[in-house]
């Protein structure tokens, strides 16, 4: 008897019920080892970019696709996922034809700049230029993902002898649930006043992605600035804290997998307490004495001689001690501290920004 005569026999023998069994464990075998064997020719995807711009995302995919390699898209589009032997080839390839370029050119715009163009667009080409340029400096910064710099040359009117002042404005993308510090706004308008000629930093305005306003001109900002030294100071202490604890984790689980929130409770307040105290043995200084004579009887009685009164007056100088003792704000009373870490397996080609 063949194999196939004893499956047949085997099919006859058994129930509806068997035989609906046996049909379900066939296509489940059937199914498992196809989507097993999809899963194992699929490509190894690993993050080629991250965090581009629509345009510069749709003109690498192209690039792409022209050379018939997979590849996919992620988080809206702005980043960009290739097959892991390609990821190199595909950066080398990209770079040679200038991509990603970035929004920001800077002072490339002059790069493919027209013979004979007026001056007027070479001054505004050239505030075009220093923003984006601004811009670029302004995103090394720790925290800051984004920026925007707006410039406002001042004005000499025909009629005015006064000319109008130089503003800017600066808007700034953070990274989610960053903070910037006021020491770090400060240097924000300290770089943008510095760079532009005839820019004060009291006419400089900062403000973030939410519609926050971080920095302004205004003459009441050092009110603002005074009355909010507690917690900036609060908030310094919690970010070192944070950052520190943050560097620990990087040094294990690698950089990027984890993030760090400290909340502390600071006593601000300040006292100043002064001790004295006295040696018991005083030291002689000065000792006077006071001698008094009268007569002995009354009126009627003839005196036989002289009653004496000493007085002695002694001065004595005692060791003082001063102990002065000065408490200063800012002592940590207690701290909490939240942390999410990331434990699958790293990937070494996440770490790398393509971008």
């Amino acid at each position: 008897m063949s194999f196939l005569q004893k499956i047949t026999a085997i099919w006859q023998n058994v129930s509806i019920v068997q035989r609906a069994l046996l049909i379900a464990v066939v296509l489940t075998v059937i199914i498992t080892g196809g989507l097993l064997t999809h899963w194992v020719r699929r490509p190894d995807m690993r993050l080629l970019y991250q965090e581009l711009a629509p345009e510069e995302a749709s003109k690498i995919t192209e690039k792409i696709s022209e050379k018939g390699i997979a590849y996919e898209l992620r988080n809206g589009g702005t980043t960009i996922y290739a097959p892991k032997e390609k990821i190199y080839q595909l950066r080398l390839d990209m770079a040679k034809e200038g991509l990603p370029a970035g929004e920001q050119g800077g002072y490339k715009i002059f790069d493919n700049e027209k013979i004979g163009i007026s001056p007027f667009v070479q001054n505004v080409n050239l505030k075009r230029a220093l923003q984006e340029e601004l811009a670029k400096s302004i995103q090394m910064i720790d925290g800051v993902v984004h920026a925007r710099v707006h410039i406002v040359s001042a004005k000499q009117t025909l009629f005015s002898s006064q000319a109008s002042k130089t503003s800017a404005s600066v808007v700034l993308r953070l990274r989610p649930g960053y903070r910037l510090s006021a020491l770090n706004i400060a240097a924000i308008t300290h770089l943008v006043a510095g760079s532009v000629e005839g820019l004060g930093t009291e006419n400089i305005t900062v403000i973030d992605s939410q519609g926050h306003l971080l920095s302004s001109g205004e003459p009441d900002q050092t009110m603002a600035n005074g009355a909010g030294t507690v917690a900036d100071y609060r908030e310094r202490v919690e970010q070192n804290l944070a950052e520190k604890v943050e560097d620990m984790l990087a040094t294990v689980l690698g950089p990027g997998r984890s993030t760090v929130k400290v909340s502390a409770v600071i006593d601000m307040t300040s006292s100043n307490l002064v001790t004295k105290s006295y040696e018991p043995k005083g030291v002689s200084v000065k000792e006077e004495i006071r001698e008094k004579s009268k007569p002995a009887g009354g009126t009627q009685v003839k005196p036989t001689g002289k009653e004496i009164d000493n007085t002695i007056t002694t001065e004595k100088l005692f060791g003082e001690k001063v102990i002065k003792t000065v408490e200063l704000p800012g002592e940590i009373k207690s701290l909490t501290v939240a942390a999410v870490v990331d434990l699958l397996p790293a990937d070494t080609n996440e770490a790398e920004t393509g971008g």
